[in-house]
């Protein structure tokens, strides 16, 4: 019987491997039994693995990772160093669980953040959920509205909970945070 580790292996572009320094220790998504998914054809990690892996192995890193940040209108200039499997340990945007993300890309002048999805859909935001005691914190549009769940007024429920998203968002995507 082929390994889970094994039929990841399979799965990966070849020379994305060896980007992965430590097999059993890696970061790899599982699913409800602890069985690695990266071994799945449509495997969003899989392919984030195949496609900066590569890049962290190949000796034209530092000039992909430069055209790539000039076409996302940050400033380009290597060395670039790749991290897969990225977690914030700092906590930098205040969430209660760290960040987590497919690769994290960072140069002499930037950082890159990215997340890859191969065939599932994005996430969505956890405040336009019905919570547990019937109530959604948040209507799903950024405007002034009151959270029934703690009874903070705030354009977003994660802002009325100190989550920093609102501090970035309007520099990132040249948004007024001010309006509705």
């Amino acid at each position: 019987m082929i390994s889970d580790l094994q039929a990841v292996r399979e799965n990966l572009f070849p020379a994305s491997c060896g980007a992965i320094e430590d097999w059993a220790a890696f970061p790899w998504h599982r699913d409800r039994t602890n069985r690695i998914q990266a071994y799945k054809a449509h495997s969003s990690q899989a392919i984030a693995i195949d496609v900066f892996g590569t890049l962290k192995m190949s000796t034209d890193r530092d000039r992909v990772f430069d055209a790539i940040a000039e076409r996302v209108g940050v400033a380009p200039g290597g060395p670039w160093t790749v991290t897969l499997e990225w977690t914030d340990t700092d906590r930098l945007l205040g969430e209660p669980r760290p960040t987590q993300v497919d690769a994290f890309a960072v140069g002499s002048a930037a950082a890159l953040v990215i997340e890859c999805k191969f065939t599932e859909p994005g996430g969505q935001c956890s405040q336009t959920a019905v919570s547990r005691s019937g109530e959604r914190p948040c209507s799903g549009s950024y405007k002034d509205q009151t959270n029934p769940g703690n009874g903070v007024r705030s354009r977003c429920a994660l802002a009325g909970k100190s989550i920093r998203y609102w501090e970035y968002i309007p520099n990132i995507f040249e948004l007024d945070p001010g309006a509705d």
